[in-house]
């Protein structure tokens, strides 16, 4: 089986704009990684939304940062030692506030329901390949009309996740190497190359690392450049002069609100 799509993302840079991605949905304003937190980033215009993925014990692709349950949910259970029903009859949204008792974890079925047409949905994979299989079917069936993007830390992972999904845009993201404390993280040599090597189609950094020369050396490799997480406006205005492709933000409306945009 193999997904054949369209797939089109602006194309950042001077004078082209910058997508405005939800992290893990509108995450400043709901409980992160649900429904209703998705649903929001859309309603406060964001372009689309990202969303951590993880595999049940029964072959289930639920949505959810963390390997367990405990933060997000007042009780731990682990995720790849868990089947959906226990997961699901756990609240994912009283943590955040009271008003928001009785969200679950979603299914990522559940959350490409709630992409628009059009609209993108970044898929961070937070566990190993095995997670591919159940993918593939999912996006093959849920996914029509709308832009997907997969990221991953695990250059294995995402390289695997290219080879079954060659029309789809997937990016290797990298946290940088930390030089000394209270210093950005610096991005070590060949890390770009490395992605492209790869047959990646670009890198999500986190943004303090992220320079005009980065920008540039990427470009030159015919690579896009997702950032995360930027909640500071001035910050986020830098980084779309320099042209990186995508943002992704806890709080999509006040940043798309408050960026000088041409």
């Amino acid at each position: 089986m193999r997904i054949l799509l369209a797939v089109t993302l602006l194309a950042a840079g001077p004078g082209y704009g910058m997508d405005i991605i939800g992290h893990r949905g509108a995450s400043r304003d709901r409980p992160e990684n649900t429904v209703t937190s998705v649903r929001e980033a859309f309603a406060q215009g964001a372009d689309g939304a990202e969303v951590d993925v993880h595999l049940t014990r029964d072959g289930e692709v639920v949505v959810i940062h963390d390997p367990d349950t405990l933060r997000t949910c007042g009780k731990k259970l682990v995720i790849k030692e868990s089947d959906l029903p226990a997961l699901r009859a756990l609240d994912a949204g009283a943590w955040k506030d009271n008003k928001f008792a009785g969200e679950k974890i979603p299914l990522l079925s559940e959350i490409l329901d709630a992409v628009p047409a059009g609209k993108t949905l970044i898929v961070e994979i937070k566990c190993g390949a095995e997670i591919l299989p159940a993918l593939e079917k999912i996006l093959a069936a849920r996914s029509a009309g709308k832009k997907l993007v997969i990221f991953g830390f695990d250059l294995l992972v995402v390289r695997e996740a290219k080879r079954r999904f060659p029309a789809l845009p997937v990016l290797w993201l990298h946290k940088g190497e930390k030089k000394a404390p209270g210093q950005p993280a610096a991005y070590p040599e060949g890390m770009l190359r490395a992605a492209r090597e790869a047959g990646l189609d670009g890198v999500g950094l986190h943004f303090e690392g992220v320079s005009a020369d980065l920008v540039a050396e990427a470009r030159k490799l015919g690579l896009r450049v997702f950032v995360w997480t930027v909640d500071d406006p001035a910050e986020a205005e830098r980084l779309r002069k320099l042209g990186v492709d995508a943002l992704i933000t806890n709080r999509p409306g006040e940043i798309r609100t408050r960026l000088s945009f041409d």
